[in-house]
This record gives C-alpha cells, sequence and structure tokens, in this order.
C-alpha cells in the first residue's frame, strides 16, 4: 500500500505538470513540491498529510468527467416543488428540466464524455425564487473539499 502511494506520487513528480500547477491545485507550498521533485528531500520522507494531498490530487487528475459530475450530483437533494433544468454553455436555449435527481442522474448518463465540462445547472424552488441557484461540474473540487457554501446550496440548506 505504501509502494502504491509512492509509485503515484513519482508518476505525477514525472508528469509534465509544472511545479506551480501542482502547488496551486495542491495547496502544498512550491518549494516543498520543488524538494521532492528534485531528489533534494526523498519521497519516502514526506509527511503524510503532504502524501495524502498529492495522493488524492493524482486520483482526481484520473476521474473521467462523468465521475466529477456524480460528486456533484450525489450531493444534489432536491426538495418538493424544487427543479434542476440544465443546458450546454454553447446552446443555451436546449434546456432539459428535471424534477428529481434520479431523473437528472438518468439523463446525465447517456453524455458524452467531453460534454460534461460545458454544462450549467439551474436550481430553482417553487416557493422562494432568491434560494435558485446555478452549479457546474467544476464545483467537484469543493464538495470534495466539503467547502460548507457549496455543501449548504446542493443540501438546500443555506
Amino acid at each position: 500500500m505504501i509502494d502504491q502511494a509512492i509509485k503515484q506520487i513519482e508518476e505525477l513528480f514525472n508528469s509534465d505538470l509544472t511545479d506551480y500547477r501542482i502547488s496551486k491545485d495542491t495547496g502544498i507550498t512550491l518549494s516543498v513540491i520543488q524538494k521532492y521533485r528534485n531528489d533534494t528531500s526523498k519521497i519516502e520522507n514526506m509527511t503524510l498529510k503532504v502524501a495524502k494531498k498529492l495522493i488524492r490530487y493524482t486520483e482526481e487528475l484520473k476521474m473521467r468527467n462523468y465521475d466529477k459530475m456524480m460528486v456533484v450530483v450525489n450531493e444534489l437533494v432536491l426538495e418538493e416543488g424544487a427543479t434542476v433544468t440544465y443546458w450546454s454553455e454553447d446552446k443555451p436555449n436546449d434546456c432539459t428540466c428535471c424534477y428529481s435527481v434520479d431523473e437528472l442522474k438518468a439523463h446525465l448518463g447517456y453524455m458524452e464524455e467531453d460534454e460534461y465540462e460545458k454544462l450549467v445547472f439551474q436550481v430553482d424552488f417553487e416557493e422562494d425564487e432568491d434560494k435558485s441557484y446555478q452549479f457546474y461540474m467544476s464545483e467537484y473540487k469543493a464538495v470534495l473539499d466539503k467547502d460548507k457554501f457549496t455543501l449548504d446550496c446542493l443540501h438546500n440548506t443555506r
């Protein structure tokens, strides 16, 4: 298990991603990334906190767009009378309205992998228009990070 983690981190450091990109995406300081990447520090001596962030990052990089979208959609709660409408950024007049999360999942299951990145979702509430909000596939990072605001929106608890 530890050998597999080390291998994942080594593969990340051997990739074309820049030190800056890895640092920015993981929140690990640039100097720490550079120490491990330049072999000044050994991966085997890395703190568990840093290793955990890097492994999670490699797993996120491998996720398919469908999986990223499902991370967000699986957190979505539609209360009675609420709907979720989605459309592609390049086809804003071609909207699909769903009345349940299961219906939304069924629709999303038939899309091409590259289509998910362009989707815009609008959640509307029958009783309170002020609660309406939009979300995108890119919210998956906030969901994985357990961002309170994002989860409160998706759970209708804000």
